[in-house]
């Protein structure tokens, strides 16, 4: 699975497959318990790293266009979801639940690359506490009711949009690759200094080790030493 070396895409399908847009006003005391169960499951998909269950919390219509063609990018949205395992697994605030305007739901379609398969109607915000690093995750995600039931919606990809996943998919694969050879290349004593500061969970001080010494631009270190961190 690539998990890095693909920030930009990432972060474009955060923005409109998520709707991580300008919070909402809506205060945590109008939520109702509809929407605040839709919200627990969320977290509980999440928490226990569980794909099938988040899945089923994405609106019908979005579930209606996933095919054969843009399944892999709908994995890698929930993929997406399930790196917030960690941090929601140790607690969260829902901040808010409320209504989006239509400007704002336009924006989660990003230019095209996306479309909604039904309008969104509201916006929740998740912050979780702050870490011993005093970093905070906060995760927003837009939404729809049908009937009772509140559902998550994800758009689906145009032409577009698809065409922009696999070219980003392709470039990382290419990504990862190099650094997975440049890490096999590190020997002593630059492999076991790097070594030992992961092992002191130093990821900071690593990368810059690793480019002082080889030279390597910020984004090419952060690569080497994600190989480092998952093959140790």
């Amino acid at each position: 699975m690539i998990k890095r070396g693909i920030a930009v895409f990432a972060l474009a399908v955060r923005l409109f497959a998520a709707g991580a847009i300008a919070p909402g006003d809506g205060r945590a005391d109008d939520i109702d318990a509809a929407q605040r169960g839709l919200v627990e499951r969320y977290v509980a998909a999440v928490a226990a790293q569980d794909g099938d269950n988040l899945k089923k919390l994405m609106h019908p219509a979005s579930l209606a266009c996933i095919s054969e063609a843009n399944r892999d990018y709908f994995d890698f949205v929930l993929t997406q979801d399930l790196r917030y395992a960690s941090a929601l697994g140790v607690g969260y605030k829902l901040s808010s639940f409320a209504p989006i305007d239509a400007q704002n739901a336009a924006m989660t379609e990003m230019g095209g690359l996306v479309q909604n398969p039904v309008p969104p109607t509201h916006q929740f915000q998740i912050d979780t506490p702050f870490d011993a690093n005093n970093r905070s995750v906060t995760v927003m995600r837009v939404a729809a009711p049908v009937g009772d039931t509140w559902f998550i919606v994800t758009g689906c990809p145009t032409e577009k949009g698809l065409a922009f996943f696999l070219e980003r998919m392709a470039a990382a694969a290419q990504q990862q690759a190099h650094a997975r050879s440049l890490a096999n290349e590190l020997r002593d004593p630059l492999l076991s200094e790097i070594r030992a500061l992961l092992a002191e969970h130093k990821r900071i001080d690593a990368i810059k080790r690793y480019g002082a010494a080889s030279g390597a631009d910020t984004a090419t270190a952060m690569q080497v030493i994600d190989t480092l961190e998952n093959n140790r």
